[in-house]
């Protein structure tokens, strides 16, 4: 049997803890996913389709830290309950809560996202996935 990888980015989700596996996915993609992450801005979004082993994943891709803010704006529906439990608070005092993105991210995070098969369309509103798991990407949405 053999030994689970130490600091394995499948279970360490985007703590700051250097894996000891090499990333193997696009890294012309991890590179804009870690601009994105970095920049923090609402504004900044990159129109994209990615090859998934489900289908072509379309949206608008975003940075960590926007994802977790919108999310949690949904996630709240309008209620300004400061006690309300959201996605965001489940990251209060930590490095994800003060913007601090990872050193190379492993996660890819979509805003408008839509998943198209050959059945149809399903949309998503907030996607997160795996770097790694993506076969393909393009800029733009079909």
């Amino acid at each position: 049997m053999t030994e689970p990888i130490q600091n394995d980015p499948a279970t360490n989700d985007d703590d700051d803890t250097p894996p000891t596996d090499e990333f193997r996915g696009d890294v012309v993609l991890r590179a804009i996913v870690k601009a994105l992450n970095t920049l923090n801005d609402s504004g900044s979004r990159l129109p994209v389709s990615l090859t998934t082993g489900a289908g072509t994943m379309s949206g608008d891709l975003i940075g960590f830290g926007v994802w977790q803010r919108e999310l949690d704006e949904h996630a709240r529906g309008g209620n300004e309950d400061p006690e309300a439990v959201t996605p965001a608070s489940y990251f209060e005092g930590t490095d994800v809560a003060e913007g601090e993105p990872a050193p190379w991210p492993w996660h890819i995070h979509l805003a408008d996202a839509t998943l198209h098969t050959g059945a149809g369309k399903v949309g998503y509103g907030f996607w997160r996935g795996r770097l790694e798991q993506l076969t393909g990407w393009s800029p733009g949405k079909p």
